[in-house]
């Protein structure tokens, strides 16, 4: 997630966290916070968002606490 790279087409943009999502798990969270904090904010967004669809648990993670509270801005 460090060195992924990171599209600058919006379509591969969605495309890319539509794919991700499909891994959200626990033990995933914090590899998938690296990259969504790379991303444009809104597409961070997408795909944290999308990630709490695919797996409620990732909520309970410490990368996704990290991730909100420092995104609360954008999410309220």
């Amino acid at each position: 997630p460090h060195e992924a790279p990171v599209p600058d087409e919006p379509a591969a943009a969605y495309a890319i966290c539509e794919a991700l999502a499909r891994h959200a798990a626990p033990d995933t969270m914090e590899a998938l916070v690296c990259y969504a904090d790379r991303l444009p904010v809104e597409f961070g967004v997408l795909l944290m968002r999308d990630s709490v669809r695919a797996d409620t648990t990732v909520v309970e993670t410490p990368s996704f606490a990290r991730w909100a509270q420092a995104n609360a801005h954008v999410l309220l």
